[in-house]
């Protein structure tokens, strides 16, 4: 029947708060299980097989993830509700780690961050609720260069108008 359609391959069981996946170029897929960690699968997995790693809170600073994307290298990007910045883990990065780079600070303009993802020259864009740091109430789409880090001022941004909260974010690969 319509709408009436089996999934092609199901991976494991997760918590209650399970809403953000993302893949990378080699076919891994990350999922947020609860907002507080992230499992990997190699490509292919099926049914209850386990996670390749798993990042979680604690040393690697996660709190309440709002968004998360891969590099081709394998690197994950994380939207960190909690700490307002975005945390990044290396390709070997595994258990309760500290992020390998961190963008976040008065500088950046992040305040609470809900999406990210990259454009084809890598550089790195992020949607954030800017209220919490300016005390003001809008929405940004920010550009951050593809190595930033700490407490760096975005590249350029876009600012929301009439109030509109902009949460997804996608950018057109060419």
């Amino acid at each position: 029947t319509p709408g009436s359609v089996s999934p092609v391959n199901a991976i494991g069981q997760f918590g209650t708060d399970l809403g953000l996946i993302a893949a990378d170029p080699h076919g891994n897929i990350y999922v947020v299980n609860n907002p507080t960690d992230i499992r990997e699968y190699a490509a292919g997995a099926t049914s209850n097989t386990p996670p390749v790693r798993t990042i979680v809170a604690g040393e690697s600073e996660i709190g309440n993830i709002q968004g998360l994307t891969v590099d081709s290298s394998g690197n994950i990007y994380v939207a960190n509700g909690v700490g307002s910045s975005i945390l990044v883990f290396s390709s070997t990065a595994n258990g309760d780690v500290p992020p390998s780079r961190m963008i976040g600070g008065n500088l950046t303009g992040i305040g609470y961050p809900f999406g990210v993802t990259f454009d084809a020259a890598g550089n790195l864009y992020a949607t954030t609720e800017a209220s919490l740091i300016s005390g003001q109430n809008f929405s940004q789409v920010l550009e951050f260069a593809p190595c930033a880090s700490g407490n760096t001022p975005p590249t350029r941004g876009l600012t929301a108008v009439n109030g509109d909260a902009i949460a997804g974010l996608s950018v057109d690969p060419a």
